[in-house]
């Protein structure tokens, strides 16, 4: 018998990982998986790729990853839209920076004979947006992709749903789970004598203690308009990330100038 968490979108939130990897140490997890976008939209990138490499092998790039690597040393310096980007990119250690260019956009592993292939979006695009009524996907996985258990991240939104006789798992996101308020959510795996079990799992934390954790670092002044607005999607389960970013595509106004009137709109104090 083989135990396996499965963990998403990270976003450098080293807070939350650390509750999630507290409450799965009760657990006797024999392997960890992790659906990539690790980095951004936090100060701790550095702090929670290693404690991903120390836990496991078993990890895919995320888009947050391909952003990074889509700098061209000077294009993001001016605009605050990439302020969080440039953040992480300036503070990402040389060894790290390495390690997420020998990540795959997808893996196929067998653990105690099920083939179980792990991605963000999908094998087929980073940022393909998968959810259990995807099934014309899920044929050309079956089809292309030979697997039992097909694993993905990016939406932040939990599902899983038996299709076909193979498994499809989002398990979520441990920062900014979809329509969650101060929830991580992730998943575990139990393959035992050719039985497969899945369990969506959840860990609430304090947005007082998340406030606190994001504000001892120059983070939030540097980034202040982002970080206010993951908090408020953290705090509130309300998709403030693709919100705010259609308020402000349509919208005629600066970065800065677009998140105060978001805020006011969204009746939002300033953090």
């Amino acid at each position: 018998m083989k135990k396996i968490a499965i963990l998403s979108d990270i976003h450098a939130n080293k807070y939350v990982l650390d509750l999630v990897l507290d409450q799965l140490k009760k657990e006797s997890i024999d392997e960890y998986i992790v659906c990539g976008d690790m980095i951004t939209d936090g100060y701790q990138s550095n702090e929670v790729l290693n404690q991903v490499k120390a836990l496991t092998d078993h990890v895919v790039f995320g888009n947050r990853e391909e952003k990074i690597f889509s700098y061209d040393g000077f294009s993001w310096d001016e605009f605050s839209r990439n302020a969080s980007y440039l953040y992480t990119f300036n503070s990402l250690s040389r060894e790290n920076y390495l390690y997420l260019k020998t990540l795959p956009i997808y893996k196929v592993i067998e653990i105690e004979g099920k083939k179980i292939c792990i991605s963000h979006g999908s094998p087929f695009y980073i940022k393909d947006k998968v959810d259990k009524e995807r099934t014309a996907l899920f044929d050309e996985l079956l089809k292309h992709i030979s697997a039992n258990i097909y694993l993905f991240g990016h939406t932040h939104d939990a599902f899983y749903s038996f299709y076909k006789g193979s498994l499809f798992i989002n398990p979520g996101a441990i920062s900014l789970a979809a329509g969650k308020k101060c929830v991580a959510t992730y998943g575990i795996l139990t393959i035992d004598d050719g039985k497969v079990l899945y369990e969506e799992r959840s860990c609430p934390f304090s947005f007082s203690s998340l406030k606190n954790y994001y504000f001892q670092d120059k983070y939030h002044d540097a980034c202040i308009e982002w970080c206010n607005i993951i908090l408020y999607t953290m705090k509130l389960g309300v998709n403030h990330c693709e919100k705010f970013i259609s308020f402000l595509e349509s919208h005629s106004l600066s970065w800065h100038d677009a998140f105060l009137e978001y805020m006011k709109k969204e009746d939002l104090e300033i953090l």
